[in-house]
């Protein structure tokens, strides 16, 4: 049944990514500390008359791995080392091997490195990566269900919840879908852009300059809807805009912003549709039409 097929597909994630870990002297230890626990203290006093068999375990596969789940989800080191921005906040990280990652606002990713791979975790937001060429670790990027593979390469990818999209801008990269184990991955080249959805994977040809301007501190909108603008804004400044219900939400916008300059976005939505700020008790500015007259 589906519900059988969606955890077998979990399962097979696991084991992919405890397979990455092979090598690492840290994990190899929690697994020897699981499959291998010291042995009790003998009892302060003999107990006589009382003779016990020689406990004896089967550890299975499955056995085995649970239990190393359940250990690792206990030690920091399996969440590897956290990086994160605030509201309008940017910042670029230099990785151990050469490669670099640059963080646009309200993001939160996690690195940890092995013997076998290089891993990201982007829990949100947006990142810009640079990688260093390792054919002997491949890159690896999980947003969500989405996993993101790559040696050498230059890409950006933006999580929003459940939302993931990749710009390939050099190189190569394969995105694969992680509750479908079975399915192959798709092959992206430069200049393209891939959004995985409910039906499967969305490719087409991005527009490079937009889906980028942020690593330059610009917010480029090319035919947007004013809701989706707005809420484009929202993410690099914390005095958030919310604009009146009604069709003006679908009304198309156009124009490149300094990342963080609500001012100017205010003043040219006010200019292009007449449009005000009205501050509510909660500090929010809702964008409103001029009362008739």
């Amino acid at each position: 049944g589906g519900w059988h097929d969606a955890a077998y597909a979990k399962i097979e994630a696991l084991w992919r990514k405890a397979e990455r870990l092979q090598g690492d002297p840290e994990i190899e230890a929690i697994a020897e500390a699981v499959v291998r626990p010291k042995e009790p203290p003998p009892p302060t006093k003999p107990v006589s008359g009382l003779k016990l068999p020689p406990a004896t375990v089967r550890w299975t596969s499955l056995t085995v791995l649970t239990c190393l789940a359940l250990a690792l989800a206990s030690q920091p080191i399996w969440r590897g080392a956290l990086y994160a921005t605030e509201a309008g906040e940017q910042r670029v990280v230099s990785l151990s091997d050469g490669s670099q990652v640059k963080l646009d606002t309200r993001t939160r990713l996690r690195v940890r490195f092995t013997n076998a791979t290089r891993q990201i975790d982007l829990e949100t937001g947006q990142a810009f990566f640079t990688v260093a060429h390792d054919a002997e670790r491949p890159f690896l990027v999980d947003a969500g269900d989405t996993e993101i593979r790559a040696i050498g390469t230059r890409f950006d990818v933006r999580r929003d919840k459940q939302d993931v999209r990749v710009v390939l801008v050099q190189g190569v990269v394969e995105v694969r879908d992680e509750t479908a184990p079975a399915s192959s991955p798709v092959r992206l080249q430069a200049g393209e852009e891939l959004t995985p959805n409910a039906t499967g994977m969305r490719r087409r040809t991005a527009d490079i300059e937009a889906a980028t301007g942020w690593t330059q501190g610009r917010i480029v909108l090319r035919s947007v809807p004013l809701g989706q603008a707005v809420a484009e804004v929202n993410r690099y400044s914390r005095v958030q805009l919310e604009l009146e219900p009604g069709p003006i939400g679908a009304t198309e916008v156009s124009g490149v912003f300094d990342a963080g300059d609500t001012e100017a976005f205010l003043a040219a939505v006010k200019d292009l549709h007449g449009l005000v700020p009205e501050r509510q008790w909660n500090g929010t500015l809702r964008l409103r039409s001029p009362p008739p007259g």
